[in-house]
């Protein structure tokens, strides 16, 4: 019973470890994007996973279509630089970043890494 409890509590550790700086991460993103040039129509990110959701304000659809992908790509950059940053080994293939309009729900674009930055709304 003792062994097991001590192999449960060293596996639990790392993950929280990686649950903490997965949280520090989308902080600090958060926090870049909401002082920045973005801060507008930026309106929060979350991530469950390997999908991550960009959160917009309906500013977004006062947008240019090439402001809207410059953002989606400037915005994808930074969320994976981040995490190379913090030494996170991540396969960016097998993420799908969302942009959602906050108030409304709707996607209005999507990142992945086959076919990068697709704009809807």
């Amino acid at each position: 019973m003792k062994n097991t409890l001590i192999v449960l509590m060293l596996c639990f550790i790392p993950t929280f470890a990686l649950a903490v700086e997965s949280q520090e991460r989308l902080n600090s993103f958060d926090q870049i994007e909401r002082k920045g040039v973005n801060a507008s129509y930026y309106a929060g990110v979350e991530q469950a996973g390997e999908k991550v959701t960009i959160k917009v304000t309906d500013k977004w659809t006062k947008l240019t279509g090439e402001k809207k992908k410059a953002f989606v790509n400037q915005a994808t950059s930074l969320f994976f630089g981040m995490g190379g940053a913090r030494g996170f080994k991540e396969a960016k293939a097998m993420f799908v970043v969302s942009f959602i309009n906050k108030k409304s729900g709707d996607t209005v674009a999507t990142w992945t890494g086959m076919t990068g930055a697709e704009i809807y709304k």
